[in-house]
């Protein structure tokens, strides 16, 4: 079995967080719709600053911000590491996070390869989720940044996740996306998968 990543923002306390109601994204003219539909293309009338704004003196530091709204916000050094393998899953659109230049992930594709028998499946009223995540190896791409049609999570394959890690980029967590995210039980990413 090969194993994938789920790449996520931290989420602690002393995390830096975005201050929505600062922040001048135009959310409907930049067509986020990351749960099942992906992104449309972006208005023509768009403008070209999109400003997003983090009350915290060390924000620049960190490369990946949740959004209620969106894949996040990351940073530049992340898109370069994360871009060449998300060809036909991601576009990156540009914004300054406290003005400096960030991009906001934008789903353009994903890839049906969960293992819907042999993942955990989570009920939610009439909702239905999963837990833990296996995948099928033969739709399964060979180096990639992805998201499939069931879930709002972004996975990764394991050489992906091991490049990240290499870059020592702040604000992101990887866990192993077999392990249970009900329970935290096997979540945690070895390195040397």
């Amino acid at each position: 079995m090969r194993h994938v990543a789920m790449l996520i923002p931290t989420d602690s306390d002393s995390t830096p967080a975005i201050d929505e109601e600062k922040s001048q994204i135009e959310w409907d003219k930049l067509n986020t719709n990351y749960w099942f539909y992906g992104s449309g293309p972006v208005h023509s009338d768009i403008s070209p600053n999109q400003i997003v704004v983090a009350n915290h003196p060390d924000a620049t530091n960190w490369d990946f911000f949740f959004t209620s709204n969106s894949w996040g916000i990351i940073s530049e050094k992340l898109t370069e590491v994360v871009r060449p393998y998300c060809n036909g899953m991601f576009d990156f659109w540009p914004c300054t996070l406290n003005r400096v230049k960030y991009f906001i992930p934008r789903k353009i594709g994903e890839i049906d390869c969960l293992d819907k028998k042999l993942s955990q499946e989570v009920r939610y009223g009439e909702n239905i989720g999963y837990s833990s995540f296996i995948f099928l190896e033969d739709k399964l791409p060979k180096s990639a940044m992805f998201t499939v049609p069931e879930e709002d999570q972004i996975f990764a394959t394991a050489d992906v996740a091991r490049h990240i890690l290499t870059e020592k980029l702040n604000g992101i967590e990887i866990y192993n996306a077999a392990g249970s995210q009900k329970t935290h039980e096997n979540i945690d990413w070895d390195p040397s998968w």
